[in-house]
């Protein structure tokens, strides 16, 4: 018998109803990058403008409520087919907007202290920089000798606008510099144990 132990369960697909949703999400985005351009408080070094900075409840936000059930949706299929144990509620925890500018990049790193993480990519101009995820496994140079993707050392995933990624929080993750005039624009999020989230912080 054959197994493959050590997979990683990403769900990368399009949002239903996307299009409505970006019509909608677009110019709040507008509205909400002009608040601040102040990105002193972010906790990477890579200065891509982030309402992460100063609010990461956006779904909290009239505006945001839509997307965020929306999401949840997804979110709930996710859990199911990974067989979540469901003696704890699990709810979104953080919500919130990315700008990346030209020759801004994300810097790996994850959100380990939630269950789980994801995109949605409201606006991804035509030659804006993939999803980069990094794999957990040890350097074991299999790369070298087989040619399947997930012995790669990073995948890099197409993304394009109205899609959805979804991954687990302790997954890491990054983007290349974006070389394009045009932002790249997303909201990212997270999903945790509420007790857990309020004795972290």
């Amino acid at each position: 018998m054959f197994k493959n132990l050590f997979s990683v369960p990403i769900f990368h697909g399009k949002l239903d109803n996307w299009k409505k949703y970006n019509r909608d999400l677009l110019p709040v985005c507008h509205e909400v990058r002009k608040e601040t351009e102040d990105m002193s408080n972010l906790p990477w070094n890579c200065h891509v403008w982030s309402t992460y900075a100063y609010d990461d409840q956006l779904f909290k936000r009239k505006q945001f409520q839509e997307i965020a059930k929306a999401i949840s949706i997804y979110v709930r299929a996710y859990l199911d087919r990974r067989h979540w144990k469901k003696q704890d509620k699990i709810v979104m925890t953080e919500l919130w907007v990315n700008y990346q500018d030209k020759y801004q990049f994300q810097e790996y790193h994850d959100h380990r202290e939630r269950v789980l993480s994801g995109v949605y990519y409201i606006d991804v101009p035509e030659g804006a920089p993939d999803l980069i995820i990094k794999t957990p496994l040890k350097a074991n140079f299999d790369d070298l000798w087989f040619e399947s993707e997930e012995n790669r050392e990073v995948n890099k995933l197409k993304v394009e606008t109205g899609d959805l990624v979804l991954f687990p929080g302790w997954l890491e993750h990054g983007v290349d510099a974006n070389l394009l005039d045009e932002p790249r624009i997303n909201v990212a999020f997270n999903f945790g144990i509420p007790e857990l989230v309020h004795a972290l912080k």
